[in-house]
This record gives C-alpha cells, structure tokens and sequence, in this order.
C-alpha cells in the first residue's frame, strides 16, 4: 500500500512539473520579442536561473575572456554575498531577449556591429524597465566606436560617478573602482533623472574589469592588472559585487541615508 502510495505521489509530482515546464514554456512564448530565430532552450535557461550576459562579439577570445569574467565574478558573489549566480551567457541582440538577464555586460571592440532597428527597439525597451548595461571600452579611449553602439539607445544625461553614489557603499566601501586599469571617469546617468526610481540604467568606462575577473580552469588570474597588482584585482572585484548588488537593490543603500531625516520628520 505505501509503495503504491508513493508511486502515485511521484506521478503526480512528475505531472505537476511537466505542466510548470509546459506553463513557462507558454509564458516566454507570448511574451518574447518574435525578432529573430529565439533559442527556446537558451531563453529557458536563463529564466529558471539567474545570470549575467555579455553581448557576443566577432571574436571568440574576447567572447571567452568575458565568459570567464563574468563567471569569476560569480563565483566570488557566491563566496561571499547572498547571490547566487548561474553561469554567464552569451546574448546576441537580433535573437536574445534581454529581460531575460539583469545586467548586459557590453565591450565595445573594433569590431563593433551596428544594431539593426528591432534590436536597439528591445534594449531600449529593457533599459526602461530596470535593465543595465555596462559599457566597457576595454582600455582604451574608443569616442567613436563608443558613439557607434550607443547610437539611438535611450540614454539619459551622464555624471561622472560621484564619491556619494549607491555605487560606492552598496556592499563594500569604495573610493575608486578599478578594474585591469585604473583610470578614471567613470560615467553613470544623472541623480537628475527619475527614470527607474533614480536607478541609473548604464555604466561606461574604460578598465577592462572583466578581465580583472576573469580565471583559467585552475583559478588562476588570466591578467596582469596594472598598475597595481593584486590589491588592485581586489578592488575591481569589490567593484564588481558593488554593481550586481547595485542592480538588484537599486537605490536602497541610498534611501538608507535618508532613514534619519524621515524619523525627524515623523517625531520619532
């Protein structure tokens, strides 16, 4: 009897997990942007588990380089955050749905690929609703090609990172944020603009910090940080939990410096 019991009660879970499966199946297929052949089993994955992307570029080094970078990063979230991280995927903009990640992490190499009218459409779209894209012009001053990718996104106007931005206390404490290099000029949009609760959508700068990130099988650094070793690495990592934590919290750290204010205004 409990023997039958039991098969009866894995029947019926089975059951139940074939039609979730078979629900999520049917969500993401009325909701997705219909540009493009969509990956279904790629675009499951990414919704049953959270995880970072990078936008693919021509090269595979660099595809593999940000893979790594990415993957790094999460396996030190895992370490010593609360977040858990799936695996870092590849998001191609013609194809991919970006809702399906909270962060696009975008190199801006040589070979910058213009985005067609459908694909700028779907990012502007996730910028609006809480989606973030890191801008990474890998080391180097890149004006133009920068100018290319960002063409007709829906930006909002940019400040340099201040030293009193969520950024620099949403999990550790920070004065810079280098990555590989350590330069300045760290763009994020204006508290100005009240767009996703004063959340800035974008962040551009210069300091390959997925390469900082970034691991060979055995753990070991890929690169050489410059000009300051392996403190420096440091740093880029706290950077880098700094701006997940960012992105999914928001501007919580920063409501948090209001609390006294509010508690006076109430008489409290």
């Amino acid at each position: 009897m409990l023997a039958l019991l039991d098969w009866l009660l894995s029947i019926r879970f089975k059951t139940a997990a074939v039609i979730n499966s078979a629900a999520l199946g049917i969500v993401l297929f009325t909701t997705l942007p219909a540009y493009g052949e969509t990956d279904w089993n790629k675009a499951l994955a990414a919704a049953n588990q959270m995880r970072l992307a990078y936008m693919e570029t021509p090269d595979p080094q660099l595809n593999e380089t940000l893979k790594r970078g990415l993957n790094g990063l999460g396996a030190v979230l895992r370490r010593r955050t609360a977040v858990e991280l799936a695996p870092a995927m590849a998001f191609d903009p013609e194809k991919d749905d970006p809702s399906l990640f909270p962060m696009i992490y975008w190199a801006i190499e040589d070979q910058q690929t213009t985005l067609s009218p459908q694909a700028t459409e779907k990012l502007n779209r996730f910028l609006k609703t809480g989606g973030f894209i890191l801008f990474d012009t890998m080391g180097q001053d890149r004006p133009a090609l920068l100018a290319q990718a960002t063409t007709n996104l829906d930006i909002a106007p940019l400040d340099p990172v201040g030293e009193t931005h969520v950024l620099t206390r949403a999990f550790y404490l920070l004065q810079r944020f280098p990555g590989r290099f350590d330069f300045d000029g760290i763009w994020v949009e204006s508290d100005g603009d009240t767009r996703n609760d004063r959340v800035s959508s974008v962040l551009i700068g210069r300091n390959a910090w997925v390469q900082a990130w970034a691991r060979d099988d055995n753990l070991r650094p890929l690169y050489p940080v410059i000009p300051g070793g392996e403190l420096q690495r440091e740093q880029a990592i706290r950077f880098g939990i700094n701006l997940v934590m960012y992105i999914l919290s928001g501007n919580y750290k920063g409501d948090q410096v209001h609390i006294p204010a509010i508690l006076q205004r109430l008489g409290l």
